[in-house]
């Protein structure tokens, strides 16, 4: 039985969709195409609108095999190629539908909704755009009767050559009971058109995965969805999980954003009340993976648009190597340079990376295999036993530098309840592949010569030992396991594989990740991929630093992707962030607004984070309050400097808990900073008579002594060269800055400001860097060198004798 993958789900909502066409050519639904946009904006995107700039698919022909395609529809209309289209129900030319009844039952609704979400017009005042708005459609009108054999062989080579995708959302009952597969017909057609369609490149087959999930359905139960000729889709919810219908299997290649979350796919529909919603030419309640395998269709074409020399399997490794590995944690990931997924496939698919890829692609060798091989192991098959039977293939090492793509196995059993079976493929690396899962509704007998399919070791050597491990899960049938075949397919010389190396820098610490997996640095700086790999970056700074950036072959501070097709290296800078955190008492990266009493020793806080006050007593009249994060935990600790003792009392943030450290003599100038870049603030004092700095560094507990200023200097401590460590600094008040450079150990001599300025250095212009300022007393006038710029900067601000705030210690009275 041949059915639909989208019909359940797509009934799911009922909202009336009625479009008023704009002045412009903006397409008014496009804003409710949630599967269009990038991660960033909808975590189930498949990054398509990212896309169009560079393509829209123009010159390429998808034929939509389904029940019919209405393409009188304004958004269709303009996309539709009627000299390639076909009724193979009605053996005639024009594939439209029937539009009476009900949808799925006896109107043809399917087919119009899946070519919206393939190609429908973009950019024309209409509703909708398809994934590819300015590819051509053809319509093959197949599934809306019963058909044979060689009505389904007909419809799949028609056309081989202009027709450059095959989009199939259709396939064997998703009822967890059936086993079937094309007939020899189709599967020739399939195999034909695969290989020498498209002027020798091959076509495209998408095909829907199935709908069977709940049901404990299996796409390799399906032997069109599992054909290494065809790219078998997946569906995501618009939460980024599994659709609780999308079907797993060993085969599954890709994922595409479809229904089963909050939000359906809004598409095409039946022009007037006809269609899945009788209020309207668009519906909202499309779905299934009938609607992830038209989308896929639609990447495809901008795909073939950007680079119409591919062939087939250009295109399977170029998807491989784009779509993005979504929900990680999932402990179904292979490991490697291409993790696969049972769920997900090779991942969620990237309009954007694919087509960009696309652009700079190698055309991969042809085609190769390995010999067949046939055991026949004539095992009883041990009754309700996890362990089962096991038998093996040794592939020799003449093969060690072939690179598997597909991998067959032709499985015969012979057994009265075939669903308790399970049978696993385990390579020589240890990956395995589930290739019949049990499933209880299938009470059918026997696996007669069935071919099952698995991408999952992918870009593998198969020298080695193969395993195939057969075991009956349920009690009460036994069966026996007659034979089994093992075909690989894939590449007959290895595909080059170049290293991406990560170092990292800095003062601070933190980890780099990468995505696929293969770096966690940490420990895993270096990872040899398949050339080509599109390889996302993403830095995390420990608690008390910071991320700086990156240099070598990334830029920027967010997440970096790099294409791996030359050795690269990249280095990511960590710094310590303890310097710039005074007046974050609640740890949320904001200043806090905040006032030391000193009359009283209290210290009052408007946190930030919550808007609320905070009191805490620490310290008595006469001590200096110094904040900052001296343990590290991203908040400022309250904290005070006894000028008669000495002493510095420190209110821990992290345990409540008071500390006391002996640093300094009567006379001294607190100068607490992070010197040593570890995330903390070191205690530190300035020795005025002798121009001293003191140092007690947090990171090793040693004191360092440095000789810098004189007496009359003022000292002003900053992170001028923003390494994420603080520099011993003084203002000579005739308007001299000395800056001793942590980076360097050079002297910075800068003159900026007057006899009577008071210094303010601070980082104003947010890059990280504190700016040389001074504050005029006399005129309110607020003077910065501006770090990012190097320009000078004026702000009034305040009236003759304000005192500016943060005032350094060394001027606090």
């Amino acid at each position: 039985m041949t059915e639909r993958r989208g019909a359940l789900v797509a009934l799911a909502l009922a909202v009336p969709l009625i479009v008023a066409r704009p002045a412009s050519g903006e397409d008014p639904l496009v804003s409710s195409q949630w599967h269009l946009e990038s991660r960033g904006v909808e975590p189930a995107g498949a990054n398509v609108k990212a896309a169009w700039p560079t393509t829209g698919g123009a010159g390429v022909v998808i034929g939509v095999v389904d029940d019919g395609l209405q393409h009188t529809h304004p958004d269709l209309e303009p996309n539709y190629d009627a000299a390639l289209s076909f009724d193979f129900n009605g053996n005639d030319a024009d594939p439209m539908p029937s539009t009476s009844g009900i949808c799925d039952i006896t109107a043809n609704c399917h087919g119009t909704a899946a070519s919206g979400v393939a190609a429908a017009r973009g950019e024309n005042g209409h509703g909708v755009s398809g994934a590819a708005p300015f590819a051509s459609l053809a319509g093959l009108r197949l599934i809306a009767a019963p058909v044979s054999d060689d009505q389904e062989a007909d419809a799949l080579s028609h056309e081989v050559d202009a027709i450059h995708i095959a989009s199939n959302s259709w396939g064997p009952s998703d009822d967890g009971r059936t086993l079937a597969g094309p007939g020899p017909l189709a599967q020739a057609a399939i195999e034909t058109a695969a290989t020498t369609g498209r002027a020798g490149k091959g076509r495209i087959y998408s095909w829907a995965a199935g709908n069977g999930l709940q049901s404990a359905d299996n796409c390799n139960f399906d032997g069109y969805a599992n054909s290494r000729f065809v790219i078998a889709v997946a569906a995501l919810a618009d939460t980024a999980q599994q659709a609780p219908y999308s079907e797993p299997c060993s085969a599954m290649f890709v994922t595409a954003p479809s229904s089963g979350g909050t939000r359906s796919i809004t598409t095409t529909d039946l022009v007037g009340s006809q269609g899945y919603s009788s209020t309207g030419d668009y519906t909202n309640t499309f779905g299934g993976t009938s609607s992830a395998a038209p989308l896929l269709s639609g990447v495809v074409a901008l795909v073939l648009a950007e680079n119409p020399s591919l062939t087939w399997r250009d295109v399977k490794h170029l998807l491989a190597r784009s779509s993005v590995r979504i929900n990680p944690t999932d402990t179904g990931w292979t490991t490697g340079a291409l993790p696969h997924n049972e769920n997900f496939g090779f991942g969620l698919v990237d309009a954007a990376a694919a087509v960009a890829l696309a652009a700079t692609w190698t055309n991969v060798p042809p085609e190769g295999a390995i010999p067949p091989v046939t055991r026949t192991p004539n095992l009883g098959i041990p009754d309700n036993n996890a362990t089962g039977v096991a038998d093996t293939v040794t592939i020799g090492s003449e093969f060690a530098g072939f690179s598997v793509e597909h991998v067959e196995v032709v499985f015969d059993a012979t057994h009265p309840f075939r669903g308790e079976l399970e049978v696993t493929l385990t390579s020589p690396s240890g990956v395995a592949s589930r290739l019949a899962t049990v499933r209880p509704l299938d009470s059918g007998d026997n696996f007669a010569a069935w071919r099952f399919g698995s991408v999952r070791h992918w870009g593998e050597s198969p020298a080695g030992v193969w395993t195939l491990r057969v075991a009956d899960r349920n009690a009460q049938d036994l069966g026996t396991w007659n034979s089994w075949t093992l075909r690989i397919f894939g590449t007959a010389t290895a595909v080059s594989t170049t290293t991406l190396a990560v170092t990292k820098a800095g003062f601070g610490s933190g980890t780099v990740t990468s995505d696929p997996m293969g770096i966690d640095c940490g420990s895993d700086c270096f990872e040899a991929y398949t050339s080509g790999t599109m390889v996302t970056l993403t830095a995390a700074p420990a608690a008390g630093a910071t991320f700086a950036g990156w240099s070598g072959a990334c830029t920027g501070s967010g997440p970096c992707t790099v294409m791996v097709n030359a050795a690269l290296s990249v280095t990511a800078t960590f710094e310590g962030v303890a310097a710039t955190r005074a007046s974050d008492f609640d740890g949320d990266g904001r200043a806090d607004v905040a006032i030391w009493r000193p009359g009283t020793g209290q210290w009052w806080t408007i946190q930030s984070s919550t808007g609320l006050a905070q009191f805490v007593q620490w310290g008595v009249p006469g001590d200096v309050p110094v904040p900052g994060d001296y343990d590290g935990d991203g908040r400022a600790d309250p904290a005070i400097w006894r000028p008669g003792t000495g002493q510095w009392w420190i209110l821990q943030s992290s345990t409540g808990l008071a500390r006391l450290v002996q640093w300094g003599v009567a006379g001294d100038i607190p100068v607490p900073g992070d010197y040593d870049g570890d995330g903390r603030v070191d205690v530190a004092i300035w020795r005025p008579g002798t121009g001293q700095w003191w140092i007690l560094q947090s990171s090793t507990g040693l004191a360092r002594l440095v000789q810098w200023g004189f007496s009359g200097d003022l000292p002003a401590p900053g992170d001028y060269d923003g390494d994420g460590r603080t520099d011993i600094t003084i203002f000579r008040p005739r308007g001299e800055w000395w800056v001793l450079q942590s980076t360097t150990g050079l002297a910075q001599v800068v003159q900026w400001g007057m006899p009577g300025d008071v210094p303010v250095p601070g980082d104003y212009d947010g890059d990280g860097t504190t700016d040389i300022t001074i504050f005029r007393p006399t005129t309110g006038e607020w003077w910065t060198i501006a770090s990012s710029t190097g320009l000078a900067e004026l702000v009034q601000w305040g009236l003759p004798d304000d005192v500016p705030l943060p005032l350094l210690p060394s001027l606090i009275e």
